[in-house]
């Protein structure tokens, strides 16, 4: 008998075999099975279970993210909690980004593939730009000329031109041309060397 097969106490108590695989030996008709009850076996259990293809994941993709100046070397670095000596205001401060070698008028890339959510001005940092980069990742290029070449929701890629050196950030006016770079995940304010795969040290 084969997995589907069910079977009924006859009046004398012999089990009768019946099947509703048409391909069983024991296969009866629907209409004459009135009254039999199914005993499923393990066999059976495993045929009726549906088939669940293996849950492929694919390997996490590392994100890659680039300097936003080709070529850019790192002025200064990412302080985290550490504060520094600041040459332009005269006092110790964080560093809460890094900045990075950049002529005024030279090309500043994105870092990444992004939407840009922001362009703004601040009084301190000059002209600048975020973009969102998905997963809770965010970049903001400060100290940038006044005309970005992209709008608040354009989306971007990375390499794409977004704007270019200025110099225009007032609380680091006394170092050599160049951009900040802040990088934040899920709001915080990390290193973004800690992601970028190209910009010289």
């Amino acid at each position: 008998a084969c997995g589907w097969t069910m079977f009924k106490k006859s009046g004398r108590g012999a089990k009768k075999p019946f099947c509703i695989n048409e391909k069983c030996e024991n296969f009866t008709p629907e209409e004459k099975r009135g009254g039999w009850k199914k005993k499923e076996t393990a066999a059976a259990a495993s045929a009726q279970a549906p088939v669940e293809q293996a849950e492929q994941t694919a390997a996490p993709k590392a994100e890659t993210f680039i300097s936003p100046v080709q070529n850019g070397q790192v002025l200064r670095e990412f302080s985290g909690d550490e504060l520094v000596k600041d040459e332009t205001m005269g006092d110790w401060r964080v560093h809460n980004g890094v900045d990075i070698a950049c002529d005024d008028g030279g090309k500043v890339c994105a870092i990444g593939d992004g939407t840009v959510t922001d362009i703004f001005f601040d009084e301190q940092t000059g002209y600048c730009l975020t973009i969102d980069h998905g997963n809770g990742l965010t970049s903001t290029l400060r100290g940038l000329m006044k005309n970005a070449t992209v709008k608040e929701g354009d989306s971007v890629k990375m390499g794409a031109v977004v704007g270019g050196g200025g110099s225009t950030m007032a609380v680091e006016s006394k170092m050599a041309p160049h951009i900040h770079l802040e990088v934040a995940q899920d709001g915080k304010l990390i290193d973004p060397m800690s992601i970028l795969s190209s910009a010289k040290q």
